[in-house]
């Protein structure tokens, strides 16, 4: 089992310095260590896509859409957040690749409140770990970071 991994893992990490060497292509790789996440983390996380598969992306993005479907407040909040941080400019799903939209949805706070809390409440990959990003006590035991 753990040489199988390791095979996994050496594969993945040839993906993940092809497309970190690869300077006239943006990937989600490059974002990703450009953010600071090491190889490790980037190569763990698309371990967990491709386990986790494409179903489990499309029960997220559809959970998400319920939970902003029954809180209209937040769901207005969250497209007013979108029209003035990405503008009229911002074409959408079949357009071009645009780096510096991709900058303006990865600056938006409420965006990425509404995707982390959407994410904690409805966990569709159980591989997927959550990390705390501070102490906590929950019924006299605590927890930390």
């Amino acid at each position: 089992f753990w040489a199988a991994v390791g095979r996994v893992y050496r594969i993945l990490e040839d993906l993940i310095e092809r497309a970190e060497s690869d300077s006239g292509a943006v990937t989600v790789v490059r974002i990703l260590r450009g953010k600071g996440w090491s190889v490790e983390k980037v190569r763990d996380t698309c371990l967990i896509l491709v386990l986790a598969g494409f179903d489990d992306v499309a029960a997220a993005i559809g959970w998400s859409l319920y939970h902003l479907a029954n809180a209209p407040s937040e769901k207005d909040r969250l497209v007013q957040e979108l029209a003035k941080g990405c503008g009229p400019s911002f074409s959408g799903v079949g357009a071009p690749f645009d780096r510096a939209a991709v900058d303006r949805l990865l600056a938006l706070p409420f965006l990425h409140a509404v995707v982390c809390e959407s994410l904690r409440l409805a966990d569709v990959g159980a591989a997927c770990a959550r990390f705390l990003t501070a102490p906590v006590e929950v019924r006299g035991r605590s927890a930390s970071r």
